[in-house]
């Protein structure tokens, strides 16, 4: 029989006066990536985005990662890089478009993928196609109080 001390810490605070932060909200959101983007000679920029609304407090702290159904890891950063192909010029070239995760405003949030043009060629980006998912929480603190 297994002794219960080792499963459990004798003295085990069960609740305590502390304050924690409290959850203000939770979501998931997915943006699909094409095959193939072409850009025409001194174009805007490709961009690809999402938004999703989190939480009630526009004051909410954040926490988020995001995950590829191509890749098998997970980032956790504002900025990344998606790795694709681009052909400009008549030269094809191992790149990466650019991607970021922030606050527009209030609890309002964008997942953007951003393809860039060149001022002299039309630009072809392919070889990114995945499907990006954006996991992302809201905390209140528990010391605001005009939260």
């Amino acid at each position: 029989m297994a002794r219960p001390d080792l499963f459990y810490a004798s003295r085990m605070i069960l609740s305590t006066d502390y304050a924690t932060l409290k959850n203000d909200g939770e979501a998931t959101v997915q943006l699909k990536l094409p095959s193939e983007v072409n850009i025409g000679a001194g174009g805007a920029d490709a961009v690809y985005s999402v938004d999703v609304y989190l939480g009630g407090s526009s004051k909410a702290g954040s926490r988020y990662y995001l995950t590829s159904d191509k890749y098998d890891f997970a980032v956790a950063s504002q900025n990344f890089m998606i790795a694709c192909s681009q052909s400009s010029g008549g030269y094809d070239s191992d790149a990466n478009a650019l991607g970021s995760v922030y606050r527009l405003s209030g609890n309002r949030w964008r997942l953007e993928i951003r393809f860039a043009s060149d001022a002299y060629y039309a630009t072809r980006w392919y070889g990114m196609e995945q499907t990006l998912t954006l996991h992302i929480q809201s905390f209140i603190n528990p010391f605001d109080e005009k939260v």
